[in-house]
């Protein structure tokens, strides 16, 4: 009976190792964003995914490079907007190409009206947390309308994520700390409250730190 049933199980995972595959996805088919930005206006949440240009992330040189295209996942990303974040997933599944994958996430932004509401702030950071790809490390800002901040990327040599970091990291003032995923969720879940968030300020194609 042990013998029979083994051979059952053995079965069942050389079915699935057929017909299933591995369940990866090729590099080349996913979007990586470096920034993602959310904010909550007029009851509907706006989450707009900054973009990394994939040959330059991957380390193949500049975007388009010898493929005589343009590189699709790259650029400023469209501002998905819906009454859910679920909804949010599913409208990006039904209008992209390439499957989202978080796992690159250098900056996340969060709008001054999404902050003033506690239950829709909740749910991004469960969004947020739930999300295996995303680590803690992620550095958290805030800024006033994130669509002028993300519309930004791509449109000088780094992404909004990477520039935000770089800029960080270069103040010339540093009084204060930067705030990550982490202290976020630490702050939050103990105490029901948000740590201080640097604010980022767009002036025309210029992002600066609020001092």
């Amino acid at each position: 009976m042990r013998e029979k049933k083994k051979g059952v199980v053995w079965l069942c995972l050389l079915l699935v190792l057929i017909f299933g595959g591995c369940g990866g996805v090729e590099p080349e088919k996913k979007a990586y964003p470096l920034a993602v930005s959310f904010d909550f206006r007029e009851g509907m949440y706006e989450v707009i995914y900054g973009m990394a240009d994939l040959p330059v992330l991957t380390g193949q040189g500049k975007s388009g490079e010898g493929t005589g295209e343009e590189e699709s996942s790259g650029g400023e990303g469209t501002c998905f907007r819906a009454e859910s974040l679920e909804k949010i997933g599913e409208l990006y599944d039904l209008s992209q190409e390439y499957q989202l994958d978080l796992g690159h996430v250098q900056a996340v932004i969060f709008g001054e009206q999404l902050l003033l509401e506690q239950n829709q702030m909740e749910e991004v950071l469960k969004y947020l947390e739930q999300n295996r790809d995303l680590g803690g490390q992620a550095l958290v800002f805030m800024t006033g309308d994130p669509k002028k901040l993300m519309v930004l990327n791509g449109s000088g040599e780094d992404s909004v994520g990477k520039y935000l970091n770089g800029l960080y990291e270069n103040r010339e003032t540093k009084e204060r700390e930067p705030v990550t995923l982490a202290d976020l969720y630490y702050e939050w879940y103990n105490y029901g409250t948000l740590p201080g968030l640097p604010e980022v300020i767009v002036w025309g194609e210029q992002i600066r730190l609020a001092q």
